[in-house]
């Protein structure tokens, strides 16, 4: 008789991986009613569709102003119409200070834009044209980043406690007096947030909420007090706001949220902290976010940090990606096997109509699209891994295994006509994996004849199974049901 298997929902590799060595990777779950055939499906993630090229690359930032995109490519700076057109605004290019593939940072008000290349400044008077201009006042320190408030743009000093603004609603006007500094502790400011009309003061090793008072023109801010955490940030650009908070990577390796008004809920697994706890630089870390389909995703990329992949290989950098409607964790990946990597993607934003993402690879600005399932033509593998079969340390025969999925969902012509999902396994937690089985999800519409299953799979004590699907078709899996026998010590 088949019974259900242990299937996968989420992203959970234990530190001791016969333990757990559970991945859901370019799939998120979806909670289903309890009346539903599996509770727990895995569905496709959106493929990448070109929206736009503007520049080289990598996209740096994208922020929507207004009615109108604006993108920094490399070290350009566009404006981006709803056709997909863009418009070269200027250079940020002022040499070995900048790298010209980190973050860039944006803030706005209604009538400009500022941003900060750390530690130089830019200001673009919003327009038809807008014009893009360095801040050249000698009293602009160097910055980290900018955020505005109040009429007023906001900076961190590199490394310093102190923060400066500007004069009111002008990014290109600043005065040596106008800075404010954290006040608890001796670390230096990382970044500056702000939200709900409060200023975060974020440092190395706790923050602080400040907010603009309105009594001293001179001096307009001023901290809330007991508004404190003793929580600090190991990446500035692993903040971003959704959700109506705050989310980050703190200080101590741990993903938190803000909760309860001026509290950090911790929102990372112990198998996430783990991971991240073995790579040897966090400090680049980027985020951001977006929302679809009643989901909304919390993007966490470390362009320097990575395991070995199943084939021995390092893939340069891995994303993962926190669902706050299901509060389970997945990873993204762009490539196949071997060659896989960190998720192109370096930000994003709501803009046209769209969710929209920029490529770390070139100049690309992508759609996030439903219904595609390749990136910018690439394919996409998702993969599935199970929580280990384990039957009390006894030595059991899995006779038979059988996908619960959509089948039927093959391509009319061409890749994808015969979709096929590829089973191994892994006796060993992960290190090794076994021949590669492969099996048809079926021809466009054959629905009821196709069953996906596999006989005589072998002995095992402990045990984890691996579905694998690169064809550019819909792929959703439910489940796995199956049938064991024997049992010895």
């Amino acid at each position: 008789m088949l019974k259900p298997l242990p299937f996968a929902k989420y992203d959970y590799r234990a530190a001791s991986p016969k333990l757990n060595a559970q991945r859901v990777v370019n799939l998120y779950c979806e909670i289903q009613s309890d009346d539903s055939v599996r509770v727990y499906p895995l569905l496709p993630t959106p493929g990448l569709v070109e929206f736009a090229e503007v520049g080289t690359g990598p996209i740096r930032a994208l922020d929507l102003i207004g009615s109108t995109l604006f993108a920094v490519s490399g070290d350009e700076v566009y404006e981006v119409s709803s056709a997909g057109a863009g418009t070269l605004l200027g250079n940020i290019n002022v040499g070995a200070s900048d790298a010209g593939a980190t973050p860039v940072y944006t803030a706005a008000s209604g009538t400009q834009m500022g941003l900060v290349a750390p530690p130089n400044g830019w200001g673009i008077t919003l327009g038809s044209p807008s014009v893009l201009a360095r801040i050249t006042d000698g009293d602009f320190l160097p910055a980290a980043g900018i955020v505005y408030l109040d009429g007023y743009f906001i900076c961190p000093e590199v490394d310093s406690r102190q923060a400066f603004f500007s004069a009111l609603l002008d990014v290109f006007d600043w005065d040596p007096l106008d800075v404010f500094a954290a006040e608890s502790g001796g670390d230096n400011l990382v970044a500056i947030t702000s939200d709900h009309r409060e200023l975060w003061l974020q440092a190395q090793k706790r923050m602080e909420v400040w907010y603009n008072a309105g009594v001293d023109p001179a001096l307009p801010f001023e901290r809330i007090q007991g508004a404190y955490l003793e929580k600090g940030v190991a990446a500035a650009a692993s903040i971003a706001r959704l959700d109506n908070s705050i989310f980050w990577l703190a200080n101590d390796l741990m993903v938190y949220r803000i909760a309860g008004g001026y509290g950090a809920q911790r929102i990372s697994t112990h198998a996430i902290e783990h991971e991240i706890s073995e790579y040897a630089d966090v400090s680049d870390a980027w985020a951001w976010t977006y929302s679809a389909n009643g989901h909304i995703f919390y993007v966490l990329t470390f362009p320097s940090g990575g395991v070995a992949a199943e084939a021995g290989v390092a893939p340069p950098g891995r994303t993962f990606v926190y669902d706050v409607s299901t509060q389970m964790w997945h990873e993204r990946q762009s490539g196949v096997g071997g060659a896989a990597t960190r998720w192109r993607p370096n930000c994003g934003t709501a803009a046209y109509g769209r969710n929209l993402c920029g490529d770390s690879l070139s100049g690309k600005i992508f759609t996030l699209t439903d219904g595609i399932f390749t990136e910018d033509g690439n394919p996409i593998e998702r993969i599935a891994v199970c929580p280990p079969l384990y039957a009390d340390g006894q030595r059991v025969r899995l006779d038979r295994v059988e996908l619960e999925c959509q089948v039927g969902v093959g391509l009319t012509t061409g890749q994808g006509s015969d979709p096929q999902v590829v089973l191994d396994w892994s006796d060993d937690g992960g290190v090794t994996w076994s021949n590669e089985l492969w099996r048809s999800l079926g021809a466009l519409g054959q629905r009821e004849r196709t069953r996906v299953r596999w006989n005589r799979l072998g002995q095992f004590r402990n045990r984890s199974l691996r579905f694998r699907v690169t064809d550019p078709v819909q792929v959703a899996l439910y489940g796995a049901v199956g049938q064991a026998s024997g049992g010895r010590d």
